[in-house]
C-alpha cells in the first residue's frame, strides 16, 4: 500500500479541508526556528515595503511610486503596509 503521508492535494482547498496539521516536512524543530537560522536570514536586504496610503496622496506620491517601480522590477513582489 502507498504511503498518503507523501501525496499532496491537488487544491487548497482540498489540503484545508482534510488536514488538521501541516505534514511534518514542513515544520521546523523549535531549536532551529529560534536560533535565527531561518532563510529570510540570510536575505542581503528585507523585502520593499510600499505605503500605499502614501502612494495615493499628494505629498509623497512620486517617491512612493518609484519605490514600488523598484521593487517590482528587482524582487518581483513587496509587502503591502497602510492600507487606506
Amino acid at each position: 500500500m502507498a504511503d498518503d503521508s507523501c501525496r499532496l492535494p491537488s487544491i487548497v482547498q482540498e489540503l484545508a479541508a482534510t488536514v488538521k496539521e501541516p505534514p511534518r516536512r514542513y515544520l521546523l524543530p523549535e531549536q532551529e526556528r529560534l536560533s535565527g537560522q531561518l532563510a529570510g536570514a540570510e536575505m542581503p536586504e528585507p523585502i520593499p515595503a510600499i505605503d500605499l496610503r502614501r502612494l495615493s496622496a499628494s505629498d509623497g506620491a512620486e517617491e512612493e511610486a518609484a519605490k514600488l517601480r523598484a521593487a517590482l522590477q528587482s524582487w518581483g513582489l513587496f509587502l503591502v503596509i497602510s492600507l487606506a
